[in-house]
């Protein structure tokens, strides 16, 4: 028994520390929110700020005006990236009208059947990833405030 709580421990740990930086984003192509086409993740090579996160999620609420001044600070520097697991397109974007200042204007991605979590194997949201040349290298399952993003992305940026 203390050996599967130690393991689990450890599991939770590394989770939450980051990941395998060989870990590729998968080919799945998902729809933008917006309905302006789709965008296949193995084509985003980097630096990016992805973030999935769900409309039910009181701690994605919070973190997603954090993510927006990240993006408009940032520019072209790191490429910002929401995807939605879950929800419907429409209630997407009718969350995202509701939501308090600053209006959110960085992608929003939809992955309705929850394909990219499943891949991921996330079990909790929000999940944050930062890819650099099309790899995953920094990954974190829990909520980040703006000044842990602004660090989590630095050393990435141009």
């Amino acid at each position: 028994m203390i050996r599967q709580v130690a393991l689990a421990a450890l599991l939770v740990i590394s989770a939450c520390s980051g990941s395998d930086p060989t870990t590729a984003l998968p080919s799945f192509s998902l729809d933008r929110v917006d309905g302006t086409g789709t965008l296949n993740l193995a084509s985003v090579d980097g630096p990016a700020l992805i973030n999935l996160w769900a409309t039910w999620c009181a701690p994605c609420r919070r973190e997603l005006p954090d993510i927006e001044r990240i993006h408009r600070d940032v520019g072209n520097d790191v490429e910002v990236i929401g995807i939605n697991v879950g929800d419907d397109p429409a209630q997407i974007r009718a969350y995202l009208d509701d939501l308090d200042a600053p209006a959110i204007t960085f992608t929003q991605l939809v992955d309705v059947a929850n394909d990219v979590a499943d891949y991921l194997a996330a079990s909790t949201l929000p999940v944050t990833l930062v890819v650099v040349d099309g790899g995953i290298v920094e990954r974190r399952d829990v909520p980040l405030s703006e000044s842990e993003l602004q660090t989590l992305i630095a050393p990435y940026r141009d």
